[in-house]
């Protein structure tokens, strides 16, 4: 083992006086073999204006790269490679923020934060030359360290904390996780803000297997939107490859740490109020409590690996979540209450069925949950490791879990492991802004749709070959604060409210008619309130219009995310 060490101290002039008015140096980044012996000793050049060295990375090939203002990288015994000073633009700094990893080939991955809150990902060649530079977002800033990571499928994560006023160091307001899923070329391949009721800081990625990432910050909030832990403290959040919440924890006693990694069992951070080093082992049982009504899941079985989703029936067959495998949670009664799923394919509630072969199948073929019913109501049972069974409240009935031939969805008493479910939980009532979402209108059970020419109807049930109709983009509006705005992916345009009260789809996204208010009801659906006033319902004419009262089931929405 080896070990490089960059120590930060006054400034100190070389050979005792100033050589330049614009050249310093700071200290020496030194390297030591594992029995503590110099190996190498380099001189670390800060400039003018340019803050002390905090980030270090070592790679495979011995090289080592310290950043300030900008990365240097030296050679395996110490001499000075390159410095890219030419490469990053001046106004960004990576000692405001950010870190150092190497990615495939030797290049190099730089975060950094600019003068103006702007976070972006910058990537080097071996040799110093710029590959790319891709600036994220204004508003979020990157944590001191908080690097990169390359996921297991190849592609990259980076993070910020949003709640920073553009063009300032400040922040304003209450911050949120917020992550960005990069390929190697720098295309976006998705974005998600994780969210939580008060404010949030994100310290650390971690990267999972299957593609996924562990989210690791500091959460001041109690439960609610993304967060199902109650308590406040170092918050982990887990997401799939396409961005989706798995899980999340909240560890109370191990302080505020920087520094984490994975462990054979969990995760290992050294930090903390006490510099301590503490593994901390993750096996949060998950109950019927922590899927508030509304919240929207999808349900993989363990047995054959495959997400339950409807077709003409309820199969375990998917490889992926899409549209018909997410399914809205439906209480009536208090948070542990039995739940049933309500099918976001095509509005109808999933029910237990006899069949003439003794077999007892899942179809999602019930308009509404009905009051006395046991046919369709659930409780979640925990297996441990994170694995669930969903037990009919009807007990003769039993668990849920596919058959052996074509994954078809039955119920049977029996206790094998192929009861065994995983739940993902694909969002939690609230539009995440990035996302494509598809809207359905829950008093008709009807599907919003666009034209090309921006017309915006509400008459089919279920989708047809051609999505991109149903398909809207969600966006912020920055200001008023809360407010989101909805982009037609068959017109390209914004969904505005003309002067007869008609909703189109044919609006520029700086108009004050383009954003709504979504409030969330104790149910979960959402209402879309224009300004705060009056929400989006369906007229007799297929119509969408705006000026249906708060209170109204008439303007109730439930959604489903197409593309994250």
């Amino acid at each position: 083992v080896e070990a490089v060490l960059l120590r930060s101290i006054s400034w100190t002039y070389i050979r005792g006086k100033l050589i330049s008015s614009t050249f310093f140096i700071a200290d020496y980044v030194r390297k030591y073999d594992s029995k503590g012996r110099l190996l190498w000793r380099a001189p670390f050049v800060l400039h003018e204006d340019e803050y002390f060295p905090g980030n270090l990375a070592v790679f495979s090939d011995g090289s080592v790269v310290a950043d300030n203002d900008f990365p240097v990288k030296y050679g395996a015994t110490g001499e000075v490679v390159w410095e890219a000073r030419d490469v990053i633009p001046k106004n960004y700094g990576a000692k405001r923020g950010g870190g150092i990893l190497e990615v495939e080939n030797g290049n190099v991955l730089v975060t950094t934060n600019d003068y103006y809150s702007a976070v972006a990902v910058h990537k080097i060649t071996p040799s110093g030359r710029k590959l790319w530079t891709k600036v994220l977002q204004r508003g979020c800033r990157a944590a001191e360290r908080l690097s990169p990571v390359l996921s297991s499928d190849g592609n990259y994560y980076a993070g910020c904390t949003t709640g920073y006023a553009p063009f300032s160091e400040a922040k304003i307001g209450q911050g949120d996780y917020r992550i960005y899923k990069l390929s190697p070329k720098s295309k976006l391949l998705w974005t998600r803000t994780v969210k939580a009721s008060g404010d949030e800081s994100l310290y650390h990625l971690i990267p999972e297997d299957g593609g996924g990432v562990v989210l690791i910050g500091r959460s001041d909030s109690s439960k609610g939107q993304d967060k199902m832990a109650e308590q406040e403290g170092q918050w982990f959040v887990k997401l799939d490859a396409r961005g989706n919440v798995e899980w999340d924890f909240v560890s109370v006693d191990t302080g505020v740490s920087e520094i984490w990694a994975k462990s054979s069992r969990g995760y290992l951070s050294q930090g903390g109020p006490a510099n301590r080093f503490v593994e901390l082992v993750i096996n949060q049982p998950l109950a019927s409590k922590d899927l508030p009504s509304g919240s929207v899941i999808a349900i993989k079985s363990e047995e054959n690996n495959r997400y339950i989703q409807l077709s003409n029936k309820i199969y375990a067959d998917a490889k992926e979540v899409a549209f018909s495998g997410q399914w809205m949670i439906l209480k009536d009664k208090q948070e542990d209450s039995p739940f049933a799923i309500r099918s976001l394919g095509n509005g109808r509630v999933a029910s237990l069925t006899e069949i003439k072969s003794s077999k007892v199948v899942l179809k999602a073929i019930t308009s509404a949950v009905e009051p006395r019913s046991k046919r369709h109501r659930f409780q979640i049972r925990n297996l441990g490791r994170g694995s669930v069974a969903f037990l009919s409240e009807s007990r003769n009935y039993g668990y849920l879990r596919p058959t052996l031939t074509d994954g078809r969805i039955v119920a049977k008493p029996s206790k094998r492991s192929d009861r065994k479910m995983r739940i993902t939980r694909v969002h939690s009532g609230h539009p995440l802004i990035g996302s494509e979402i598809v809207l359905r209108m829950n008093r008709k059970n009807v599907l919003l749709e666009s034209s090309p020419g921006g017309k915006v109807t509400a008459t089919r049930t279920s989708l047809v070959k051609d999505t991109d109709p149903f398909v809207f983009k969600v966006a912020a509006t920055g200001s008023p604060s809360g407010f989101i705005q909805l982009k037609s992916k068959a017109s390209g345009k914004w969904v505005v409210v003309s002067r007869t009260q008609r909703v189109k789809a044919t609006g520029a996204k700086s108009s004050p008619d383009s954003m709504f208010y979504p409030i969330i009801s104790r149910e979960g659906y959402i209402k879309l309130s224009r300004r705060g006033l009056d929400c989006l319902q369906v007229k007799g004419d297929g119509g969408l219009y705006a000026g249906g009262k708060q209170t109204k089931k008439n303007c109730e929405i439930l959604f489903a995310t197409i593309k994250l």
